[in-house]
């Protein structure tokens, strides 16, 4: 995360949160898979992923990316 200069929080931080329980991962379906077809405005592959998983189980993306932010195409929490 830090190689790309997006944000300082790092390796160490994120494993801590994941450790307490506090996130949990979600495998990749059909139902997002149709989602990510769908949101063709988001060039990125990968920020069009997150986004449809994200819509697909109703729930707020984190994120600094004021594009997708802008975009309104998902509740953003931090931006």
């Amino acid at each position: 995360m830090q190689q790309l200069g997006r944000t300082a929080v790092g390796l160490p931080e994120v494993r801590a949160v994941i450790e307490q329980g506090s996130f949990s991962f979600l495998p990749l379906d059909l139902d997002q898979l149709d989602e990510f077809a769908a949101l063709s405005s988001i060039k990125d592959p990968f920020d069009r992923l997150i986004v449809a998983a994200a819509r697909r189980v109703g729930c707020a993306l984190i994120t600094r990316d004021e594009s997708l932010a802008e975009a309104g195409l998902v509740r953003v929490v931090w931006s």
